[in-house]
């Protein structure tokens, strides 16, 4: 099960989620709201931080995503779902809650799809004031979340659909381009419990390759060189959170 985080180590991980003002650019109409005073609500009601992290900026405006657990909603040892808190004080983007799957396997932060969990609060009025309100809502959905990973474990997908659930993906991750890969070296297992042809085996083994890379690719659109290249791992959080989405959206129709 993961640790549980001192705001001090969210301060190391993600220094922007402690900035007390917004960019200087911004107009008197945006509500800047401190990632921190958040997070001191969230716990003070029972939530616990897992996780953080910062994009690859290191302005104190750069976007940042928490993920915190509440003890209403224990692990079951494989998984738990949890609350994903992502900001931003340069003007980018809205205060966002959404559900997140945290597996204890691996290091990859499954994000649920909008079908499901997604609350959006934009930087206006009392969001602050909010934020349990908005958080309890994402987390009255956990149990349906749940319900959504177990039964995707009773759905078995043949080799035809499960290779193309993956050239799918690739489309994800490359939108508007003709991206070429082997098929097997994306649906790879990585380790023993991601082995078995259920969409939530198909599912994690894609969403690793796809959001971390490590594998070859090629664009085949007009114009493109054809050359091979290695695919790498997502920088940017918003794509990360964007793709992650997607990608549940994606499996959901091969649930039906």
């Amino acid at each position: 099960m993961n640790s549980i985080l001192a705001l001090n180590d969210v301060r190391s991980l993600a220094p922007a989620a402690f900035t007390a003002a917004p960019a200087a650019d911004l107009t008197q109409r945006y509500a800047h709201v401190t990632t921190a005073d958040v997070l001191l609500r969230l716990q003070a009601d029972g939530w616990g931080i897992t996780a953080a992290r910062q994009g690859r900026s290191h302005s104190e405006h750069a976007v940042h995503e928490v993920r915190l657990g509440h003890p209403d909603f224990a692990a079951n040892g494989e998984y738990r779902v949890e609350l994903v808190l992502e900001n931003s004080s340069d003007g980018s983007g809205a205060l966002r809650f959404l559900a997140g799957i945290a597996r204890f396997i691996c290091l990859n932060g499954l994000l649920v799809g909008d079908r499901v969990a997604d609350v959006v609060a934009i930087h206006r009025g009392k969001v602050r004031e909010q934020a349990l309100e908005l958080a309890g809502a994402i987390r009255g959905r956990f149990a349906d979340v749940a319900g959504v990973v177990e039964r995707w474990k009773e759905i078995r997908l043949d080799e035809e659909r499960s290779r193309s659930f993956a050239a799918e993906a690739l489309k994800l991750r490359w939108p508007g381009r003709e991206p070429k890969a082997d098929l097997g070296d994306v649906l790879q297992v990585r380790r023993n419990e991601d082995s078995g042809e259920s969409l939530w085996h198909v599912y994690n083994r894609t969403q690793e390759a796809v959001t971390r890379g490590g594998f070859k690719v090629r664009f085949a659109e007009a114009g493109a060189s054809g050359r091979i290249s290695g695919a790498r791992r997502l920088g940017s959080i918003r794509r990360d959170v964007g793709l992650n989405r997607l990608l549940w959206n994606l499996a959901e129709t091969y649930a039906n």
